[in-house]
């Protein structure tokens, strides 16, 4: 038989329910209820079966597929630093996936940018450098303009990086197939069924696999390969014009003479405007009270007395899609208070370090529990 003893789960429990702070700041960060954001899809190309384009330099095997997919992670992890956007791989390790199940993946999960990463080879070794491919104008002209749009960012942060220029590219069917009006299609299968669910798509070729320039100064480390992502991921941001997370900070509110809440929070680097939330106490979803405040004050005239209520507040962002949205500030709290009392903000518990009541002794609870069968 083995004895639990059950002590240390029972007074977790006790200090989230009982010793749950009610002071003034409390609440932990979250996402505005009303949030928007632009979604981006990675695809990792190749992988299983498919390792692509290999070669050996000094004694180092370069395996395309676990190129792309490091490169990939790093630059879904950088962009994940900002906000406003959901990020989503097409493949999290060495698995195979169609060329159909990778679009189809983007569409479901509502893709703004599909981006494909790869490495590129040639069958002359002297051939170095990056290229962007993105979709031609013939149909659906503006998945061209924003892929063009995109393709030039993300090429601008790998040349800066010292990787040759080898442009942004379109390349059309060779085999003379059309879009719906007669145009010339895209030759790469992801960049055409993109186009048709309705977003562009785009190819990035980082490095040539068959040049050992390109593989010893790009490819040869996990440093090198963060930093193609790294830089995959500022080419992105800065297409959709993106921002770093910020989490607002919010003061202790003030009742105004009239009655009203006064509301006032830190500035956010390059917040357009704030938005403010509210609800009552334990309540579970807040609603936004202002949306477009140019601000860091806001008086908020809509409050009833006896009422105590949390406040947040959440900075947004011009992106060139979706407006982003920063994570929620820490909550706020006010009690209204009734005619002729004083407004009352709620007050942490008392330190136990500095009580003067006698501690009692926890009760245990045991519970015995058969060993299970060899």
């Amino acid at each position: 038989m083995k004895r639990i003893i059950v002590l240390f789960t029972a007074m977790a429990v006790f200090v989230t329910v009982v010793m749950r702070p009610a002071g003034m700041v409390y609440a932990k960060s979250n996402e505005a209820p009303d949030a928007k954001y632009v979604t981006v899809v990675l695809d990792p190309g190749h992988g299983g079966h498919d390792g692509g384009a290999c070669k050996k330099w000094g004694g180092k095997s370069y395996m395309e597929k676990d190129l792309n997919l490091a490169i990939a992670k790093a630059c879904k992890s950088e962009l994940e630093t900002y906000a406003g956007v959901k990020v989503y791989l097409t493949r999290s390790s060495d698995y195979y996936v169609t060329l159909g199940g990778r679009v189809n993946l983007a569409t479901n999960k509502k893709a703004d940018l599909f981006v494909a990463l790869h490495n590129n080879a040639s069958t002359s070794s002297s051939v170095n450098g990056a290229c962007v491919y993105y979709p031609n104008s013939g149909y659906r002209a503006k998945c061209g303009l924003d892929g063009q749009k995109a393709a030039k960012s993300i090429q601008k942060q790998l040349t800066a990086l010292g990787l040759r220029n080898k442009g942004t590219l379109i390349r059309n069917s060779g085999n003379g197939s059309r879009y719906p009006g007669g145009t010339r299609a895209d030759y790469y299968y992801v960049i055409k069924h993109s186009k048709y669910a309705g977003y562009p798509g785009l190819i990035v070729e980082h490095a040539f696999i068959s040049n050992a320039g390109d593989c010893a100064r790009f490819l040869s480390s996990n440093e090198k390969l963060k930093r193609l992502g790294k830089a995959d991921a500022k080419g992105i941001a800065d297409y959709l014009k993106l921002a770093k997370k910020d989490t607002p900070f919010m003061y202790e509110p003030e009742l105004n003479e009239d009655g009203s809440v006064r509301l006032e929070w830190d500035e956010m680097d390059c917040a357009a405007y704030y938005r403010v939330y509210r609800r009552e106490r334990d309540c579970e979803k807040y609603i936004c009270i202002a949306k477009n405040v140019t601000e860091t004050t806001y008086d908020d005239k809509e409050v009833q007395k006896g009422t105590e209520y949390e406040y947040a507040v959440c900075g947004c962002y011009c992106g060139y899609l979706k407006t982003a949205f920063s994570v929620l500030s820490d909550a706020v709290e006010i009690i209204i208070p009734e005619d002729g009392e004083n407004p009352q903000i709620p007050t942490e518990p008392q330190n136990p370090q500095e009580s003067t009541e006698t501690p009692q002794p926890e009760e245990t609870q045991e519970i015995e529990k058969e060993d299970n069968p060899a």
